[in-house]
């Protein structure tokens, strides 16, 4: 099995891409869906995309649960049941996966890069390491190359939607608006969880259904105190705030996707040097 997390049991630092190409599929489940009031026929693409600060795994009586946290995005193209070709997105800062799911996901088939731990393409998840800096050359051409036309081209436009929401004012702003869970938890199963801090701004597009998610609810706060003492969740908060500054000053090369590894990680490591 490839490990798509490090299975540590607390927080550690974890800095990569990871995009899960089609969640529904990922979850085993045929819902659909309904938006504005219409019946979802048929989903194009629902991926998810998260650019990670932070990961855990944390076992509980009815399994492991795995958390990341970071920037993210919920991307969706899908038809009504009148035609209508619709295209939609819903922010996240976290990812919760129970180990059903995620066994799922790190043992299907793979696509490429078989030999490579830290790189991992296969049928239901991309998981890439922002730094490929202690790669040999030759292993890093490789490694880009295929990435290119497996995951850069094909997710382009997932891509460019999760760049261009960070750069709004207002994005991925935890200290205000609090959690944005996707979850996959037995009992938060296929549903975006909100934290309460929520309610008190005017997002109600946000909440509004959309495909591929059973519902989204106001249930983030009360699983995370489940989960994490007030001081693990005070630096999950800052590492995520942190990112998103970084995140936010990134100048990308549309054409070059690679671009964006390369200029996260010059934050990161600036971002390491100021903290010293």
């Amino acid at each position: 099995m490839s490990d798509l997390f490090l299975k540590k049991s607390r927080l550690v630092p974890s800095n990569m891409i990871l995009i899960i190409p089609r969640w529904n599929e990922l979850l085993g489940t045929r819902f659909k869906g309904f938006y504005a009031n219409r019946i979802v026929s048929k989903i194009h693409l629902d991926a998810v995309i998260m650019l990670s600060c932070l990961e855990c795994a944390i076992t509980e009586k009815t399994g492991i649960s795995y958390f990341l946290f970071g920037v993210g995005l919920y991307f969706l193209k899908f038809e009504l049941d009148n035609g209508r070709y619709i295209l939609d997105q819903r922010e996240l800062n976290s990812l919760l996966l129970s180990d059903f799911v995620y066994d799922y996901m790190a043992t299907a088939k793979q696509i490429a890069l078989n030999e490579d731990d830290d790189v991992i393409l296969n049928e239901l998840a991309i998981k890439i390491p922002v730094d490929l800096s202690k790669k040999s050359k030759t292993k890093e051409t490789f490694i880009k190359g295929t990435l290119m036309r497996n995951v850069f081209m094909p997710y382009k436009e997932a891509i460019l939607r999760l760049l261009e929401h960070g750069k709004k004012k207002g994005s991925y702003s935890i200290d205000r608006t609090g959690y944005k869970i996707l979850s996959s938890h037995p009992n938060n199963y296929n549903r975006i969880l909100l934290s309460s801090a929520f309610q008190m701004d005017k997002h109600s597009d946000y909440i509004k259904p959309t495909a591929g998610v059973s519902n989204i609810q106001f249930a983030a706060d009360k699983l995370l105190k489940d989960f994490f003492n007030p001081q693990e969740l005070s630096n999950i908060t800052l590492s995520i705030m942190s990112l998103r500054e970084i995140f936010a000053k990134v100048e990308f090369d549309s054409t070059y996707l690679f671009s964006i590894l390369e200029k996260i990680r010059n934050g990161l490591i600036w971002l390491k040097r100021l903290k010293k």
